[in-house]
């Protein structure tokens, strides 16, 4: 069996499980390989029941689902008439102070803080504007990859799969109701997918790739706002196949108010890419993110802030 390269954890793990098959699954499936006709029929319900990754697959609060949150770029928009449609931050603050919506008395940096990697992605982790880009942009074969080969002794599929965040967050030193202006900008998402089997049309995959992308924004560890889903899936069970795939967002420029319930908590705003692979013996699936940011000049070209409200 595949063993997973890196050491570093996911840290909302806990929230994503339900998008992959447990280990308990893994292992039914596994156990009824001798039996060919219950190995179809268990690996056939997991095929279905993961087939689908949105955010009803997460079991989240329809209340904390916002699918407005992010959305596709428009084309038709050029680039500069794009940067030209953003508002003020300070325009709005004007606004709501003077509607009595704010109170300027606390207001506190929300910054960049980095692109993380995690699981089986390979790296490098980015801290700042690299290549003109806030976040990942691949430049070695290696970079930014999630490779399974499909090592296993038997005809179940090995998942290998890897995430990589881009974060903003501010500690807010007082608890209470607070506004958040929320980073905007076009998120370049850019990538491809490769598959390979050597079965024939009758025999379950050989090989699969999913890349899902989702939006969370939290308070202490409370999920305050998500939004995102499956941009991308290829499978095979008999073909040598490469996809490649273009998702780019558009983050609208808003604000948004929540409720802090204690003095020193941490919001985190996390943009996140997860690659999912999954290869049986007779398989190779390999899934890659080419870019992965916001074009930059500097690595606070996004930065807001977070304002107390009364």
């Amino acid at each position: 069996m595949i063993k997973e390269k890196r050491i570093k954890r996911d840290p909302l793990a806990n929230m994503f499980v339900r998008l992959r098959p447990t280990e308990d699954e893994l292992a039914k499936v596994k156990a009824a390989e001798r039996d060919p006709q219950k190995f179809v029929q268990v690996l056939g319900k997991l095929d279905r029941k993961y087939k689908v990754r949105s955010l009803e697959t997460l079991g989240v609060d329809k209340k904390l689902i916002n699918p407005q949150a992010s959305r596709a770029a428009t084309k038709e928009i050029t680039p500069t008439l794009q940067r030209t449609i953003m508002p003020s931050g300070f325009g709005v603050i004007g606004q709501l102070v003077t509607s009595n919506q704010l109170a300027c008395d606390c207001l506190v940096p929300f910054s960049f803080r980095g692109l993380d990697v995690y699981n089986s992605m390979s790296g490098p982790e980015m801290y700042e504007v690299t290549r003109g880009i806030i976040g990942a942009n691949r430049y070695g074969d290696n970079e930014y990859s999630v490779w399974n080969p499909g090592d296993t002794t038997g005809k179940t599929r090995v998942h290998l799969f890897g995430q990589m965040h881009i974060s903003f967050s501010a500690d807010l030193p007082q608890a209470g109701r607070w506004c958040l202006f929320h980073p905007s900008g076009f998120l370049d998402i850019h990538g491809h997918s490769r598959v390979v089997g050597h079965g024939n049309s009758t025999t379950s995959y050989d090989a699969k790739v999913w890349i899902d992308y989702f939006q969370v924004l939290e308070v202490g560890g409370t999920l305050i706002e998500i939004s995102g889903g499956e941009i991308h899936y290829d499978g095979t069970r008999s073909e040598d196949r490469t996809k490649y795939f273009d998702a780019d967002r558009y983050l609208p420029p808003r604000y948004l108010f929540f409720n802090v319930p204690r003095a020193g908590d941490t919001l985190l705003l996390t943009l996140r890419i997860e690659v999912d692979t999954a290869a049986n013996e007779d398989g190779l699936a390999l899934g890659v993110i080419d870019q992965f940011g916001f074009p930059a000049v500097l690595s606070h070209d996004y930065d807001t802030f977070v304002i107390k409200a009364p």
